[in-house]
């Protein structure tokens, strides 16, 4: 299995000589103990066997190496079987044409008077035109007082506003390299090697290798779906303190990534009461999703509640389907964005200075109208999969917000395909169905509770004629019958001295 290493069936020599020339890394893996991804085939590095002399890596590395990154493999099994791929969360629908004019050189060279510094480096925190018009965007929604004045307006620089609650200021932001850089600068500032992380999960994967490569442990507290898959995805307050009692961050999707929840007041009031017990814990919510919001749910920012605690990742390219410009956010107390933007100094300086006079301009125009066209188009991109998933038999937990529709496979297709575990179901659908969807257990930190339960996640963020053939595909799963994926478990009990078990899922495999 691809994320438990249960060993699957197949013939190992024979996917060895298949991908010899995909890997060449693999050389370093030693003969007698092969390892195999249980998604692609692919055979994956063993730490176990000693690298030739002056290629020995770093042993955090060791994680990353031994474990497949599942969006790379399933894209790579969707191209093969020529699946309808609803596996990655990027939009293929292509950005809006508006985002195409904030790019022109007129419009990044004409923002400062020498339009040359344009396609210079900025200042290490973000060029001030863009950190200013974004806090003046997030301010009084993350719990700050009236935004003040933009840069360029010195006679304002001032907010003369009489909120006994200051405004968030340019010193309170920092732009990052994407969503996920802000994620990696805010462990290595507010973490040290050994220290543990309190997250609720399922949750945004790429956390684990960034807590990987610094020595930090993710200590999970799952949520957990109403049965109907009507009341979102909920926490245990007791498990939620025991993870939080020795933490030094508490890491927060919001709304969920994948689940797509949205926290509601009183939930994010709990959360607030049970953190004043733990007055030394860092809160990161991840938040990345908050310009998708569905069928007019209802959103509240965890800073709202946490503000003198609370750094807030943001993603433009998430909010306006640029995931390419590569720009992200960090928005808190200028005390703890401080240390984060020594961090980001020291990895990459400053983000492509062009992206970020192109964001200038459209915060600057407003940019609420793109933001609710964009939601009415990701929400009928929703209702039409959930519809389709419905029909197919799938119990579908409706998200507030996202990209992504999460799933629950039938007994009756789980019995088709002839297996329990996600990981196998996933490609099954891949490679029998031709509908590309990704296991939901690499979410997660352990096994879920309830092992009888399987989910799988669905992206919707994807171009009509995408949607439209996954959507062919699954309506057929109510009248075609299918094989079974030959790598699924079998129905015969196996003897108990061969039961190999998923890790994640608590799958009987082969």
């Amino acid at each position: 299995c691809a994320f438990s290493g249960a060993k699957l069936g197949g013939d190992g020599a024979a996917v060895a000589a298949t991908v010899a020339a995909r890997l060449p890394i693999q050389t370093n893996v030693a003969p007698s103990a092969p390892r195999f991804c249980g998604f692609s085939g692919a055979r994956l590095f063993s730490t176990a066997a000693a690298p030739a002399p002056g290629k020995r890596v770093a042993s955090k590395l060791s994680m990353l190496m031994n474990k497949p990154n599942i969006f790379a493999e399933s894209t790579m099994l969707a191209n093969k079987y020529n699946s309808a791929n609803l596996g990655q969360g990027f939009p293929s629908y292509g950005a809006p044409d508006m985002l195409a004019t904030y790019l022109t050189q007129e419009n990044v060279t004409d923002i400062r008077p020498n339009g040359g510094f344009a396609f210079q480096y900025s200042v290490p925190g973000g060029s001030f035109q863009l950190r200013d018009v974004v806090a003046s965007h997030y301010s009084e929604a993350l719990g700050y007082g009236p935004p003040a004045a933009p840069y360029g307006a010195p006679e304002l620089k001032e907010s003369s506003t009489t909120s006994a609650v200051p405004p968030l200021t340019r010193d309170g932001v920092l732009v990052t390299v994407g969503g996920q850089e802000a994620i990696y600068t805010a462990l290595s500032a507010w973490t040290d090697p050994g220290d543990k992380v309190a997250a609720l999960t399922p949750c945004y994967d790429g956390i684990f290798a960034s807590a990987s490569l610094q020595d930090v442990e993710i200590v999970g507290v799952e949520t957990r779906p109403d049965p109907e898959g009507k009341q979102g995805w909920s926490w245990d307050e007791a498990e939620l303190r025991a993870a939080l009692k020795d933490a030094r961050m508490f890491y927060i999707t919001n709304p969920s990534a994948p689940t797509g929840s949205c926290y509601s007041v009183d939930e994010l009031n709990q959360l607030a009461t049970i953190l004043e017990d733990y007055p030394d814990v860092v809160v990161v919510a991840d938040e990345v999703y908050h310009h998708a919001i569905l069928n007019g749910a209802e959103y509240n920012h965890v800073s709202s509640f946490l503000r003198d605690r609370t750094l807030s990742v943001f993603s433009a390219g998430k909010s306006f389907s640029c995931t390419g410009w590569r720009v992200g956010f960090i928005a808190g107390p200028p005390d703890l964005v401080g240390p984060c933007r020594l961090v980001h100094t020291a990895i990459n300086f400053c983000p492509a200075t062009p992206v970020q006079h192109a964001l200038t301009a459209l915060y600057t125009d407003g940019i609420q109208s793109f933001v609710t066209a964009n939601s009415e188009v990701l929400n009928k991109k929703c209702e039409k999969l959930c519809h389709v998933l419905g029909k197919a038999g799938f119990t579908v937990h409706r998200p507030d917000a996202g990209y992504f529709v999460v799933a629950e496979v039938p007994a009756s297709l789980r019995e088709r395909a002839g297996t329990d575990c996600d990981v196998e179901l996933a490609k099954w659908l891949t490679m029998e169905v031709g509908v590309t969807a990704l296991p939901l257990t690499p979410f997660y930190t352990a096994p879920p509770s309830d092992p009888s339960r399987v989910f799988l996640r669905f992206a919707f963020c994807k171009d009509d004629a995408t949607i439209g053939l996954a959507a062919e595909r699954l309506a057929a799963l109510a009248h075609t019958p299918l094989a079974p994926f030959l790598g699924g478990a079998t129905k015969s009990a196996p003897t108990a001295a061969a039961e190999p078990i998923c890790a994640f899922s608590g799958a009987k495999l082969a």
